[in-house]
């Protein structure tokens, strides 16, 4: 891989009283906040990846050309100076431009990553979702008195009361169906016994009647 160093265009080109990372960040904060955040989510990436791989030189060079440079960073001003005080040096890499971190300050890059945080809008806390249910209209018309007991449940009483207390209103229902049924059975009962008790005596009746035709022939 051939490499060749260029001239920077902003070597001493820092004010005087100025280092070239101070005269970086004031040219980048002259920017509006809609170009200036994207550009400094590009640099913050770029300056990550070096800090955390500092030995990788895949991490240390960054190729001039590439689109999302070209359309989020370069265009402003202080963008390049910015890695250039970092120690990126613009380089030929196999008839390529890029900017290549030679020595890694890892001092300097941690001041560049504490400055654009500072420039980060604050996250937004995200806001609840509006509720979907409405309480229902409030009905003027009065209860009828035949509503069956404990279908709704009654002010002042818990859920579970109004859950004994139909279990229980049941079970009086089915008492009072069992009780009636079985008098029903009684009653039959009764009846049957009784017609069972008048039918021999009529048949006794009709036989005498016989025998005292048969006498009186």
């Amino acid at each position: 891989m051939a490499a060749l160093r260029l001239s920077s265009p902003t070597d001493g080109a820092a004010p005087a009283g100025l280092s070239s990372f101070d005269a970086a960040t004031a040219q980048l904060v002259e920017h509006d906040d809609s170009v200036l955040v994207p550009a400094l989510k590009v640099l913050r990436q770029l300056i990550r990846n070096v800090v955390q791989n500092p030995k990788n030189e895949k991490y240390r060079t960054v190729k001039v050309a590439n689109k999302a440079l070209e359309k989020k960073l370069w265009p402003l001003a202080g963008t390049r100076e910015l890695l250039v005080s970092l120690g990126f040096v613009g380089m030929l890499v196999d008839d390529e431009s890029v900017l290549m971190c030679l020595d890694v300050n890892l001092e300097a890059f941690s001041a560049a990553l504490e400055f654009i945080e500072s420039r980060m809008p604050a996250p937004s806390s995200p806001q609840p979702p509006p509720s979907s249910t409405t309480p229902p209209p409030a009905s003027d018309a009065p209860r009828s008195s035949s509503s069956r007991a404990g279908a709704a449940e009654p002010v002042g009483i818990s859920a579970e009361e109004v859950a004994r207390r139909q279990v229980a209103m049941r079970a009086v229902e089915a008492d009072r169906r069992e009780q009636r049924k079985r008098a029903v059975q009684e009653f039959g009962s009764d009846h049957k016994g009784k017609q069972r008790a008048k039918s021999p005596t009529g048949k006794m009746s009709g036989g005498g009647g016989a025998g005292g035709g048969g006498g009186g022939g």
